[in-house]
């Protein structure tokens, strides 16, 4: 088994790869798309080559952008509200990544196992949050009124939930 407690820093919590892939193949149709449709034009399916690089330039590259400048400083807002993330994340998933009233944050994790709570038993990992409920696969931490919710998956994530 994997050692969560043990991970290289840079190696947790990075932007989803998948993604980075996905903006790079968008890019690379956008430019086939403007050459085939605007610099080289030969007959009347033009306009959808024309059509492909809109699309791609005005709405499916700025949502990919705008999805990792969300993940990029994930961990950042989450430790900010004196919770320590697991060391066991890896990716954070789509847009939850802690930037609205009530954040909700997603990551994937390296370990798959309900263990991944019990590295809250520690008081030094949650500074200021008093554990108020336990269950085998979530978690909720109280400080004052505030309220963050810890779940771990069966499918490797973990789920963290604050509510002010």
């Amino acid at each position: 088994m994997l050692d969560a407690h043990h991970l290289d820093p840079a190696e947790r919590a990075r932007i989803h790869p998948r993604l980075i892939g996905l903006l790079i193949v968008f890019i690379a149709l956008a430019a086939l798309s403007f050459y085939v449709g605007f610099l080289q034009p030969r007959d009347r399916f033009d306009w959808r080559s024309q059509a492909a690089f809109l699309v791609l330039t005005f709405m499916l590259i700025p949502v990919v952008v705008f999805t990792l400048t969300q993940q990029a400083g994930a961990v950042g807002r989450l430790e900010a509200h004196g919770t320590t993330p697991h060391p066991a994340v890896r990716h954070v998933l789509g847009i939850t990544a802690g930037q609205c009233p009530a954040p909700v944050w997603v990551f994937t994790s390296a370990v798959e196992d309900a263990a991944r709570l019990d590295f809250y038993d520690d008081p030094a990992t949650r500074p200021g949050w008093e554990i108020s409920q336990r269950g085998a696969t979530m978690l909720v931490l109280r400080q004052g009124d505030a309220r963050l919710s810890v779940s771990a998956t069966s499918t490797g994530r973990i789920i963290y939930m604050l509510r002010p």
